[in-house]
């Protein structure tokens, strides 16, 4: 991946490649299965949220095709989880200002959740668009 955290040298926790179908996001959560027991259950439900919806958006939004793949990493460093979702579509830009009802829009409420949920977030561009987050995690175990 060519995502935010190429300076963390620690192999990730997860590391899975999906389908560009519906069925990603479910199995998206499921790998994610390893973390639970490192974090509280508040904190492993908002990482399955964010993993759910950046997997769904890279599903529905990205422009890769049937047969292309979304790669999920994850990585646990300094009380964090970081996360970077991939996909082989063209990406996007960060809108610069939001829209004046962002609730009301049909689309777009993924990234809003993301918004509200992680820590912080962005969008990287290279071979594959990615999009990544972080989640402080007060009482994340050290692997």
């Amino acid at each position: 991946m060519s995502g935010r955290f190429r300076t963390i040298r620690d192999q990730p926790l997860v590391s899975a490649l999906f389908l560009v179908e519906p069925e990603s996001a479910p199995r998206a959560r499921r790998a994610l299965g390893a973390l639970e027991p490192l974090m509280p259950e508040a904190s492993f439900a908002d990482l399955k949220l964010l993993v759910s919806e950046l997997v769904a958006n890279s599903v529905e939004h990205s422009g890769a095709g049937k047969g292309d793949l979304i790669g999920l990493e994850v990585r646990v460093a300094d009380g964090r989880v970081l996360v970077e979702v991939s996909d082989g579509g063209p990406g996007f830009e960060l809108p610069l200002s939001p829209t004046r009802h962002p609730w009301e829009a049909e689309y777009g409420r993924g990234l809003l959740i993301v918004d509200s949920v992680a820590d912080a977030w962005g969008v990287a561009h290279g071979k594959r668009s990615t999009v990544w987050f972080e989640l402080l995690v007060p009482g994340l175990m050290p692997v």
